[in-house]
């Protein structure tokens, strides 16, 4: 059944990390093939946002030194801490 198959293929294409991730790890997941975003959870497993290559990218330009070490709260979509 071709829901099966697009639910399968769902599935293998997402990424899930703590809100606690370094921007730098989630950068270097979006880096690989057929990877767009990232959902980030909170510590109880609930969605607290999601991360794009967009994102990283403008929190890097209004970064000055280490941005790669910044914590993932002040990048995620939608998040006002940005």
């Amino acid at each position: 059944m071709i829901v099966n198959h697009i639910a399968a293929q769902a599935r293998s294409r997402l990424v899930t990390v703590p809100v606690e991730t370094l921007l730098l790890d989630v950068a270097q997941q979006l880096a690989g093939p057929r990877i767009h975003i990232v959902v980030v959870c909170n510590a109880d497993g609930s969605m607290a946002g999601v991360i794009g290559k967009t994102d990283i990218v403008r929190h890097i330009g209004h970064c000055q030194g280490r941005s790669g070490s910044a914590n993932l709260n002040s990048a995620i979509s939608g998040n006002s801490g940005r």
